[in-house]
């Protein structure tokens, strides 16, 4: 079967176009043509449809090969132009190949075109394929930038999250006793005037704001997410929309797409992903503050290997996605990279921490979930938050009684920091339990070695300088399998560690009363 031609052609003359019409046929060609002699011929013969080749005569009437030349190139359309002339000299033709023509041929040496065409045609052929190479590497780099730009930030994260969980346990020491000291005033000190409560009152709020902070900035770093259970997403986000219903402008609307349907559950802490959801609205709100529109959507989906390949912290396996989307100012191109650093925020001073997108960050992928944000200045920002899938349906919740008082058990109590120590041994005191105290693991092993047997329970610090409070907790393991140890800590990511050494509770400094005294009945 003769292989099909599609030729345009370019030519005033019939009989010159039969003449090469009949060359290309004894080349072995089915052929497939157009003539055009004019401008506004030619334009509509390229709209129409593709072409293999254009053969043009150097001069017409009405138009000339080189006009067609540039109507060809102003088209960007890279197909091969041969020009067939009988009236083209050698500088003519040298002066055509310049301006772009593949090939010029004398209409009185025909024998040429067939070989012309056929070269044109395969260099044509090995054009695209360049031409196709270079766009699947120029994608390939597109993404590989957009993968290291998730790298580098993912470092710059981690950098920041080393930073911050090397001073937070320093910080929560610090605030432990301000917290309890300001505790056990107020309790002894049940007749102090007006103005002495409330100054008391402003510690202790001042305390815990200060290690609310401090947690923040632990959530960025190290992604704690509270305790996990099952999650129905739906029941959440109408939470979110009926608080922001209430408190936002009423120039802002709300609209959802949250049907009651089978949508699979998350792993997560109700907690943690209400605040993620209402700081993405709260940016939201900010980003319009002449009113617009803030939209829900909730779905499935399944996140193939193409998707996980081109985003660095996705993982093939079911999701749901909670899309927030606003009708605001839109993210800046040049802002958009570092709207998940800590401290970073475009809001004025005094109106933002910098730390509500950078803690949802970490909340998320501590959920092993991620974050993708589409954003068009003057159009809006959308904001989609991806969780992993689990199967089940629903958790037990485990309650306890919040105890209010002991009867005079004896709790060994154990911290290298003395403000630490005094001022929990206060707490624990007034509360009627019998305290003795160690402020190193070594000290604590031979106390709890010679009064075990009246020693109901051990509140241990984790992170001490001469024996951890990992290997203490295995220590008092050994000696008494059965003894009930509380395990505290700066940094929440020592929870899991403890709790596998065989501690059976853990407290996050600082702590208020009310936590202590929970743990503690919650364990005995």
């Amino acid at each position: 079967m003769n292989p099909q031609l599609s030729v345009l052609i370019v030519e005033d003359s019939e009989d010159d176009m039969l003449l090469v019409l009949r060359e290309l046929r004894r080349g072995g060609y089915a052929i497939d043509y157009v003539r055009v002699e004019t401008p506004d011929e030619m334009q509509a013969a390229l709209d129409r449809q593709p072409w293999d080749i254009i053969l043009a005569d150097y001069t017409l009437p009405a138009f000339s090969g080189l006009s067609a030349l540039q109507l060809l190139q102003e088209r960007q359309q890279d197909l091969p132009f041969i020009i067939v002339s009988g009236t083209m000299g050698e500088e003519t033709a040298v002066s055509a190949m310049k301006a772009g023509a593949h090939d010029f041929i004398t209409k009185g040496n025909l024998a040429r075109l067939v070989p012309a065409v056929e070269r044109e045609l395969r260099e044509a052929t090995e054009r695209q394929k360049r031409r196709q190479a270079e766009l699947a590497l120029q994608e390939s780099e597109d993404q590989k930038k957009h993968l290291e730009t998730q790298f580098y930030r993912a470092q710059r994260l981690e950098s920041l999250g080393t930073l911050a969980s090397g001073i937070a346990h320093d910080l929560n020491n610090i605030l432990t006793p301000v917290l309890s000291i300001a505790q056990v005033l107020r309790l002894q000190q049940p007749n102090l005037g007006e103005r002495s409560q409330r100054m008391l009152q402003i510690l202790e709020d001042s305390a815990k704001r200060g290690a609310n902070m401090i947690e923040q900035i632990l959530t960025f770093a190290r992604g704690t997410g509270g305790e996990r259970h099952p999650v129905q997403v739906t029941t959440l986000l109408h939470e979110v929309i009926d608080v922001i219903q209430q408190t936002f402008p009423k120039s802002i609307d709300i609209h959802h797409n949250i049907h009651e349907q089978s949508l699979w559950l998350v792993s997560a802490d109700s907690t943690y992903l209400h605040q993620v959801f209402m700081n993405l609205c709260v940016n939201a709100r900010d980003a319009m503050p002449n009113g617009g529109i803030l939209s829900f959507t909730i779905e499935n989906f399944f996140v193939d290997r193409a998707f996980a390949q081109a985003n660095l912290d996705a993982q093939v396996g079911n999701y749901v996605v909670v899309t927030i989307g606003d009708t605001g100012v839109g993210i800046p191109l040049e802002v958009r990279d570092r709207i998940f650093d800590p401290f970073f925020t475009t809001k004025p001073p005094g109106q933002g921490t910098g730390l509500g997108l950078a803690t949802s960050l970490g909340i998320v992928k501590n959920y092993g979930g991620f974050l993708q944000v589409f954003s068009e200045v003057g159009q809006g920002t959308q904001v989609k938050v991806y969780l992993p899938a689990i199967e089940g349906m629903s958790t037990d919740s485990i309650r306890s009684e919040e105890r209010l008082s002991s009867k005079g058990e004896m709790i060994l109590l154990v911290d290298d920091d003395i403000a630490v120590l005094h001022s929990i041994q206060s707490l624990l005191e007034i509360q009627d339990y019998i305290v003795i105290s160690a402020n190193d693991g070594m000290a604590a092993i031979e106390l709890f070695a010679q009064r075990q047997a009246e020693i109901k329970l051990a509140i241990l610090d984790i992170m001490m300088p001469k024996m951890s409070g990992i290997t203490l907790i295995q220590k008092l393991k050994e000696i008494n399998p059965t003894v009930k140890i509380i395990a505290m800590s700066g940094l929440p990511a020592n929870r899991d560690p403890a709790l596998a050494a065989g501690a059976s509770a853990f407290l996050s400094k600082p702590y208020t009363l009310k936590k202590l005294l929970e743990s503690l009945a919650l364990i005995t």
